[in-house]
């Protein structure tokens, strides 16, 4: 079953209030904290699957929903 809760231009908003910072590439950006947590997620406007959501909350140790 696929449940979508969020689209790339909302977790990119998301990351930026928690404090990450982007550098990146053409396809993906990568997200830094200043305390060296990180995440990627690729360039464009589409919906994030949960699992990947679920899974980028794990990495930054933060709830993204």
């Amino acid at each position: 079953m696929y449940f979508c809760l969020m689209n790339t231009r909302e977790l990119v908003r998301k990351l930026r209030e928690l404090g990450f910072g982007e550098s990146g590439t053409k396809k993906h950006a990568k997200f830094r904290h200043p305390d060296g947590r990180w995440t990627v997620v690729s360039k464009g406007s589409h919906e994030i699957d949960i699992e990947l959501l679920k899974k980028m909350e794990q990495q930054i140790g933060e709830k993204l929903r």
